[in-house]
């Protein structure tokens, strides 16, 4: 994808700490009203993007560009 704009390096740490820590997140996108929520379970390239793969509460998952994303924080009492 020719359109996909890279996330700074600090991001992409934070996310990589999220998934090693399997720590509960929820993840705002531009443009979606409703937050998703979950654990990162891995952040890999797919069609030339960044992309992390999140499971959801229900046992679903969802692919999200990374620059897509407008906001991420730990949920509850997560330590990092």
């Amino acid at each position: 994808m020719s359109d996909y704009q890279p996330v700074s390096c600090d991001l992409h740490s934070q996310y990589e700490l999220y998934a090693m820590h399997k720590t509960p997140v929820t993840i705002q996108l531009h443009g979606e009203h409703s937050p998703l929520e979950g654990i990162i379970r891995d952040i890999r390239i797919m069609d030339n993007a960044e992309c992390l793969i999140l499971s959801g509460n229900s046992g679903g998952e969802n692919i999200i560009r990374l620059d897509t994303i407008r906001q991420v924080a730990p949920t509850g009492d997560a330590d990092v």
